[in-house]
Formats: structure tokens, sequence, C-alpha cells
């Protein structure tokens, strides 16, 4: 069996060295800061821009599109804060466009900032573009520099989800942005700050990275494995006291079970019930009303397409998923555990956002195994899964602590809680 070590981290303020005098920084989100810092809004020290999309009841504002344009399909390049610079864009606006618009042609070394849906995602333009209307931009003066902007505001990510507001499409407003805070070091003390997080957070992406490499084995021989038993049967697995006849029929999916689009969720239904809701991504919350019987099997329908879930009670299948409606006399275990392996997201149909239909799903033709090997097989793959599946939630446990230790550091040095100045070098 494979051992994973996750090495406990210090505090970053017991590790590193402090500055000796603090003082009240004025600021919301940050308590303190070094005596001689200073601390203000944003928008004193960056011309903020709003983004902008250009009418597209004008076709000729989207024919010779030359202008890079950073939109939230472009936002999954920023979701790790691994990538500080972005020069790439799915789309692109013309001249035309951008002088019948209220977007500007941003220079190269604009911080951006995500403001709606994907909210609180970072980075620093590496070429003159121009954004939607979901980023907010900052072109630094003098006095602050991008790369440290950059840091700041992932170091305010708990700030923005205080600030969020919406249930379903969180957004923050422009009051709310224009009254962003800062602290302001001296800019040789901003040099600094910037060279000792790109060589710390490096050390910490090496560790999230390793540890991603090794869940992917983990899942990849999960998957393999999966495959071989739906497919195959118990056949070469080991399983020599399992010995019987596997029967099994050619078909198509959609006459062994049928799957049915979710729900949405109103406000009236969405509560503080103990029945799960269950979206593309998992569990995403709680509501009252057991609209669907359990057990069940969930798939992601969009946003996170292909997803499987196995819900063992009762449930609410979100808008953005499919659901068994009918088992027809099947296992669901084995059926939670056949579609993990037809690997959906392949049978993507959507142009701009990946969606999985379940037309297109149920004709493809499927190896069906009769119930009994269906019941057998999926015995076996839980007790496989026993083994695998907390070693997964153990390398997890780590990422997500090196992630917090992370941002924790990033804080530390940005608003002059820990003094990395003679770190820097």
């Amino acid at each position: 069996m494979t051992t994973v070590a996750v090495r406990k981290l210090d505090s970053p303020l017991k590790r590193w060295k402090q500055y000796p005098s603090l003082r009240e920084s004025g600021a919301d989100w940050v308590s303190r800061i070094p005596s001689h810092w200073r601390a203000g809004r944003i928008r004193y020290v960056a011309r903020l821009e709003s983004g902008h999309t250009p009418s597209r009841q004008h076709p000729e504002y989207w024919s010779d599109c030359t202008i890079p344009w950073f939109t939230l399909a472009d936002v999954w390049q920023l979701r790790d804060g691994s990538k500080k610079y972005v020069s790439e864009t799915a789309e692109r606006i013309s001249e035309l466009g951008l002088a019948n618009s209220s977007a500007r042609l941003l220079p190269e070394g604009t911080v951006i900032l995500s403001r709606t849906a994907s909210v609180g995602f970072t980075g620093i333009l590496d070429r003159p573009m121009a954004t939607s209307q979901d980023f907010v931009n900052w072109i630094c003066g003098p006095r602050i520099l991008p790369e440290y902007l950059w840091y700041v505001f992932r170091g305010m990510r708990q700030e923005f989800e205080r600030l969020m507001m919406g249930s379903t499409h969180q957004t923050i407003y422009m009051p709310q942005v224009q009254s962003f805070a800062t602290p302001i070091p001296t800019i040789p003390e901003q040099r600094a700050i910037v060279r000792f997080l790109d060589r710390e957070t490096a050390k910490i992406d090496t560790l999230i990275s390793d540890r991603q490499r090794l869940i992917e084995l983990l899942q990849e021989k999960r998957t393999a494995l999966i495959s071989h038993a739906v497919t195959k049967g118990m056949n070469g697995l080991g399983d020599s006291a399992k010995r019987y006849t596997e029967m099994w029929t050619e078909t198509r999916l959609g006459r062994t079970i049928k799957l049915q689009r979710g729900f949405d969720i109103t406000g009236a239904a969405d509560g503080m019930g103990d029945i799960p809701v269950i979206s593309s991504g998992g569990f995403s919350g709680q509501c009252s009303i057991p609209i669907v019987r359990g057990p069940g099997v969930i798939v992601g329908r969009k946003g996170t397409l292909g997803t499987v879930h196995f819900c063992e009670g009762d449930f609410w299948p979100h808008d953005t998923t499919l659901w068994v409606r009918a088992f027809k006399g099947n296992h669901p275990r084995f059926v939670y555990y056949f579609l993990l392996h037809m690997r959906l997201e392949s049978y993507d149909v959507g142009a701009a956002n990946p969606t999985l239909n379940r037309n297109h799903v149920h004709p493809v033709i499927v190896r069906w195994r009769d119930v009994e090997s269906q019941r057998r097989i999926a015995q076996y793959l839980d007790r496989a899964s026993e083994a695998v599946d907390p070693l997964i939630a153990k390398v997890n446990e780590a990422i997500v602590k090196l992630s917090e230790y992370s941002t924790a550091l990033i804080s530390a040095a940005v608003t002059g809680k820990i003094d990395v100045r003679g770190e820097a070098e």
C-alpha cells in the first residue's frame, strides 16, 4: 500500500520574523500594518476600469476581430492561482466593437479580477487586451506594483466571500469594488514581498502538483478496475471464490435505464432541511423536499460535465444534472459504476458551455450484465474502493492544508504580519 506523508506546516506568523512596530490600518480586511506603511483605497493608487461586451445585435462589431478579449470562458487559467500573467483568450473583439462599447483596450501590466459568477480570480495582462463586464481592472500607478496588487487580491479571498451577493449568480457590485482598500508598503518592500512570495508559493505549488498527480494515478487505477469489472466481469480479478456463470447482453443504454433532467430549485424549496441537493459538482446544499426517493445515481449535465454521484437516501437532483429515473430492475450500485466507466464527459454537445444530452447517451450500445452479476460486481468494487478512497481523501486533505498555508502566507506578507525583507534574497 502507498504511504502518504503529510508534513505539518507551521503558522506563518511563528515561522517568519515580525515588524517591531504596528499601527491600525483603517482597512476593513486588515487590522494592523507596519508603522511606516500606508493604507488606502486601491483606486487612489491604480486607475479602475470596468470591462464590457459589444452588442451582439450588430454583426459588424464581431467581424475582423483582432483584439484579445478576456471573459469568464478564460477564467480557468486563473483558478489554481499558479498562473500570474495571461496572454491568450478564447475570443477576440473588433476595433469597431471596441469603439462602440464601454470596453477599453487595457495596457500590458493591468491587473484583472473576476467579480461575477466565478468571483475573486486574478491575473496580470501580458499584452494589451480588453475584458468583459465580468471583470474589474486596475492600471497601476507609480505607488503600487502590479505583481504586489496581484498578491493582495489573492490574500483577499475571505473578504471577497464576505462581499459577494446573490444566491445563484454571485456578484461583487461596483460600490464595493470602489471601496477596496490595501496596505501600501514602499516600492522596495513591495518588490521584496513579491520575490519572497514567488519563491515560497512556487515550492507549495510543486508539493500540491505532486499530490494531485498521485491522486490522478490512484484514480486511473480505480477507473481501470471499474472498467474491467463492468465490461469483462470478475474474470482475472483474483476473486476465485466467486465462481459462477456470468451472462450478458448487447443492448442500448436507454433500454436498461432511463435518465431524466434534474429540477431547478427555487428559493421556496431551498431551505434548511436534511435532504441533500446534488448538482453537477456533487453536494451543493440542503432542502426540505425529497423530490426523488433513494437510492439514486446522478450525472453532471452542465458545468462539471460527466461526474457521477451515488445517493443512498432521498435527494433533490439539481437542474445541472441528469438522474436515473428508472433502473428497470437493475442494481443501482452497478449502474453507478457502469456510468463512471462510460466517461460521459466525452459526450459533450455544448458549444460554449459543456452540456450532456440524455438523447445522445440513451442510444449508446453497451454490454449489459445480468442482475446477479451486477450485484457481485458492485460488491467487489465497493470493497476495492474501501482501500483506495480513504487514501485519495488523505491526499486531498494534504492539498487543502497546503492551499490554506499558501493563502495564509500570502495574506501575512502583503499585510505586514511578517517581515520578509531579509527573506526575499
